[in-house]
């Protein structure tokens, strides 16, 4: 991998790349210090998401669908 992944590298952090791209990615990890550095910013920026998430109350208990439903009456 001559150039950095850098659209691919947001995929890496989330799990949610195929095996032979995740191979690639790793063998460019291997001697990228700068994208080891991106690819941490982006777990950290996923954790800090997944804990926001999890505070969030359920979608049935906010507002919105009464007030979609206030607006459809």
């Amino acid at each position: 991998m001559s150039r950095h992944p850098d659209a691919a590298l947001a995929g890496y952090a989330a799990g949610d790349l195929a095996a032979a791209e995740r191979e690639r990615l790793d063998a460019h990890l291997a001697d990228c210090a700068a994208c080891r550095d991106t690819l941490a910013e982006y777990r950290t920026l996923l954790a800090e998401l997944a804990a926001t998430a999890a505070g969030a109350a359920p979608a049935d208990t906010l507002a919105w669908p009464r007030y979609r439903a206030e607006l459809r009456a």
